[in-house]
């Protein structure tokens, strides 16, 4: 037998490799099991058995099993996000749905032949007169109109008469046609307002006159206010109150109200804007209505409305209360003293408002983003409010009792405030000045009290300093609080008694001053606390020349 070396590999054939080797149990086929095997097989019959084949495995089929693992789980990950998000968008939707239920059915709910309609105030605003006035169209482009013919009269009008019996609900709306027009001059120079349409190809004129103010009517009512409003986001302008003073024989007492627009599309008039007279109870009232929901600039109507109160040589007309509640429309106020009202509440919105002469009971002025700056008169009270806008205000007030005096508040925020609070008595009162903002100085100024008033302010700015100007009868005492430095100045300090006694000021501590005359009871007189974390923090004492004209107190 010829054995023929091979070389070991140390692994069986490919046909044996994944079997067993067979095991011998009976012992009479031991010997003869063993021949066999090794003449088939001489080299397996020494070498040990191997274990059983198990396939090797690379890192790289590791990394790889790892690597689909991974991606599962970042598949999974996005897939959670993704509803998650979805969940919560879905949930703020439905939040934001509910707490705007009005105005997303208005906007969904809303059909197109709606337009062709006029918006029309509340029946809970009051009684309506009127809402038919026509417009006439003056010009296009700027130039005359050739629709248009001349006329001498300026806008052509007609009078809006009151109801003849009082069961009558407004319903007969009255319609007037004013035939030919007249063109009208536009104020160009307004900084809000009417320029802003200033380049639109229409304008039109409106006119008409409301019954007067604080005569008996035909029902035996006695019409004693004014008020306006407006709404919708379709008309903004300017909305001017003004007094016209007559000769003693005329017998024309009514109101009049002269409108110019401009605007870029006709279709608006139609159906976009509305102006409308009503009444209250005893007030009067001019509605200037628009729609809620503009999608279009160009369906905008710039309006310029002037309302003229005619008053009598050197008299005084005493009327209960005006009230104004128009956002988007700069008010301008001018009454020259002629009109006198119990209570005046001015309220813009996102427009400025100027009042060049005023003169009421009690006041109160709100707008925001936009500046409010003016002269007026209150006896009892005045508020002056606004935001992210200056103000510029000169405030004449009688004052009051000690236990009850008058209040005045300004205040605004991210801007500079300037207020002169005049006491308009030659007798001591009490009077109390609170005025706030932040980030921007503040300079407020009390020229005049008589000796023995009592005086009271509190004011605080920030980021900005802050002056207060007293008159030099004060006595009492000052905290001013500037994380810069603060600081008392007094000068030209007479004795307000007339007895000769000088003035003796302390400082008893950091940023509180004391100022008395004969002795320190003076102090419980007046107080006065500034604070403007940082800024500086100055009051002065100053001997102003301005006094009051008389010592009548204001209506």
């Amino acid at each position: 037998m010829i054995l023929i070396a091979q070389p070991h590999t140390g692994l069986p054939p490919p046909e044996k490799r994944l079997r067993p080797t067979p095991t011998i149990t009976h012992p009479l086929e031991s010997r003869r099991s063993t021949d066999a095997v090794t003449e088939q097989h001489p080299l397996l019959f020494i070498q040990p058995s191997p274990p059983p084949y198990v396939l090797p495995t690379s890192s790289t089929d590791r990394s790889r099993s790892g690597g689909n693992r991974k991606t599962s789980r970042d598949v999974c990950r996005a897939a959670c996000g993704i509803i998650t998000a979805f969940l919560v968008g879905l949930s703020g939707a439905l939040i934001c749905i509910w707490l705007y239920w009005e105005g997303f059915t208005e906007i969904v709910g809303r059909k197109k032949e709606n337009f062709n309609q006029k918006p029309l105030p509340d029946a809970a605003l009051g009684q309506v007169l009127s809402c038919e006035m026509r417009w006439f169209l003056s010009s296009k482009n700027g130039l005359p109109s050739q629709e248009v013919p001349d006329a001498d009269g300026g806008i052509i009008r007609d009078d809006i008469p009151l109801p003849l019996t009082k069961q009558d609900n407004g319903s007969n709306k009255l319609v007037f046609d004013y035939g030919e027009g007249s063109s009208a001059k536009l104020d160009e120079d307004d900084e809000f307002g009417v320029h802003r349409g200033s380049r639109a190809y229409y304008a039109a004129t409106m006119g008409f006159d409301l019954p007067a103010l604080n005569l008996t009517q035909d029902e035996g009512s006695l019409l004693d206010s004014l008020f306006l409003f407006a709404t919708g986001e379709s008309t903004s302008g300017v909305i001017r109150i003004v007094t016209k003073e007559q000769n003693d024989t005329a017998t024309d007492t009514r109101i009049t109200v002269d409108i110019v627009s401009r605007f870029w599309n006709n279709e608006v008039i139609g159906s976009h804007t509305s102006v409308c007279a009503m009444r209250r109870g005893r007030e009067l009232g001019i509605a200037f209505l628009g729609r809620k929901n503009l999608a279009d600039v160009r369906l905008m109507m710039w309006l310029d409305a002037t309302i003229t109160i005619p008053v009598r040589p050197g008299q005084a007309i005493d009327l209960d209360h005006l009230t104004t509640d128009v956002p988007g429309f700069k008010l301008v106020v001018g009454m020259e003293d002629k009109v006198r009202f119990r209570s005046t509440r001015l309220y813009s919105g996102n427009a400025p408002i100027t009042v060049n002469s005023l003169t009421a009971t009690d006041v109160d002025i709100k707008t925001s983003n936009f500046p409010i700056k003016g002269v007026l008169t209150a006896q009892k009270s005045a508020k002056v409010v606004t935001e992210n806008s200056p103000i510029d205000i000169d405030i004449t007030t009688n004052g009051g009792d000690f236990h009850d005096p008058s209040v005045i508040t300004v205040g605004t925020a991210n801007n500079r405030l300037d207020a002169v609070v005049r006491l308009a008595s030659l007798k001591p009162r009490g009077l109390n000045v609170e005025t706030t903002t932040s980030n921007g100085r503040m300079n407020i100024t009390i020229p005049y009290a008589a000796w023995g008033s009592h005086l009271s302010y509190k004011g605080s700015t920030s980021n900005a300093d802050g002056t207060i100007e007293l008159p030099d009868t004060f006595a009492g005492t000052l905290n001013l609080e500037g994380s810069k430095f603060s600081s008392l100045i007094a000068t030209n300090m007479n004795d307000p008694t007339g007895r000769g006694i000088p003035p003796k000021m302390r400082t008893p501590r950091l940023h509180l001053y004391h100022v008395w005359y004969e002795s320190e009871k003076d102090l419980e007189l007046s107080h006065v606390d500034l604070r403007t974390p940082n800024g500086a923090a100055q009051g002065l004492i100053l001997d102003s020349s301005w006094r009051p004209p008389n010592d009548e107190a204001p209506p």
